[in-house]
């Protein structure tokens, strides 16, 4: 018996070629699909990497990694170099506190102390990728013992440092770098043991004149024949400092000593003397300074609490005078002026024991 197969009426095939397309329309993935399932395929192939890790962990596995490699794993990425820092940073605190509490007058504690005081005010100004990345190679250079560097390596590392802040700035004469530099000093001398406030007068509220005393401490200048013979700001304020960092380590840890250091075009003959005589050696520091309220509120407070706000954008000038008697004992001079201020560097020096006559003015900027 032969079976009869009917043809598909037009209405089935229109029903059967519309199910098609809308299966195969329904089959077709979406930009929204593909993105998804190449997220899928990411997320199940991806490696995790070192920086992915959280910053404590970072931070226990840059303090097990020897002090030689981690110059290189600072400057591989930004994030590895902010826990380098971080780590770098807490060590030091770290010694510095417990220097402290072992013995107050101790080579270890002063020499940090000292470090801290010279660059404090730098690192609250936002600088302190500069003052770890010069900590760097003292640590490599005292490995065995990282926080406790000679005095000769100390000064290597402040001068690198002060070098690193003037090219980090660009002039010399700029505000911040007059501030930074005139809040340093204060600091230091306010914070020597040896050290004693003789006056502090506010002659007008924008005119301030504070005079210090280093007692036991002297230093002088002798200069080539060839250079000027003058203390000079652009030339000579960085080896200020580190002169006054190396008498403030010898004053805490009372520690005597006399010392020639030879500079460029100019020699620095300097000491610390411990023995009680009648006539000590000593220092005047009489700084004369005129700005508005604010720089000189500045001035005033933070070398003391080590701590403000913001710098202040007001320009001042600061005129600082330094006696030292004993200084004629070894053929120098007596005083030495050094001007600070935004316009003109002014080579100062006194000629002879009863001249503090200034010596020519040299104009440097033009407002």
């Amino acid at each position: 018996m032969t079976k009869i197969l009917s043809k598909p009426t037009r209405n089935n095939n229109n029903e059967e070629n519309s199910s098609l397309l809308f299966r195969a329309i329904k089959r077709q993935p979406t930009n929204q699909d593909t993105r998804q399932r190449r997220r899928k395929q990411q997320q199940q192939h991806h490696i995790i990497q070192l920086c992915d890790l959280p910053t404590e962990i970072l931070e226990m596995i840059i303090c097990n990694i020897n002090i030689w490699h981690r110059n290189r794993i600072r400057a591989t990425c930004t994030r590895l170099r902010n826990c380098c820092d971080s780590r770098l940073m807490h060590d030091f605190k770290s010694s510095l506190s417990k220097y402290g509490r072992i013995n107050r007058t101790g080579y270890e504690f002063s020499a940090l102390q000292v470090i801290h005081q010279a660059t404090w005010s730098y690192i609250k100004a936002g600088y302190c990728p500069l003052f770890l990345g010069a900590m760097l190679p003292l640590m490599r250079n005292t490995y065995k013992n990282p926080f406790c560097p000679s005095v000769g390596k100390i000064k290597t590392f402040l001068l690198k440092f002060y070098t690193l802040i003037e090219e980090s700035l660009g002039d010399p004469f700029s505000q911040t770098s007059r501030l930074l530099y005139v809040v340093t000093l204060l600091g230091f001398l306010n914070k020597c043991n040896n050290s004693v406030l003789l006056s502090s007068i506010d002659i007008q509220p924008e005119h301030w004149r504070t005079v210090y005393q280093l007692r036991g401490s002297w230093f002088g200048m002798l200069w080539s024949s060839t250079s000027p013979q003058c203390f000079n700001y652009s030339s000579d304020k960085n080896e200020l400092l580190i002169l006054l960092a190396e008498i403030m380590i010898a004053v805490h840890s009372q520690t005597a000593f006399k010392k020639v250091w030879e500079c460029e075009n100019k020699i620095f003959v300097f000491g610390h003397d411990l023995s009680e005589r009648c006539r000590m050696p000593k220092v005047t520091f009489a700084f004369d300074i005129h700005g508005s309220v604010e720089v000189i509120q500045l001035l005033k407070s933070s070398p003391v609490h080590e701590d403000w706000v913001r710098l202040p954008e007001d320009e001042f000038n600061v005129s600082l005078m330094i006696h030292c008697q004993e200084a004629i004992k070894w053929g120098c001079y007596p005083s030495y002026r050094l001007e600070i201020g935004p316009y003109y560097e002014y080579d100062a020096g006194a000629r002879g024991s009863n001249d503090n006559s200034l010596a020519r003015k040299k104009t440097i900027k033009s407002k």
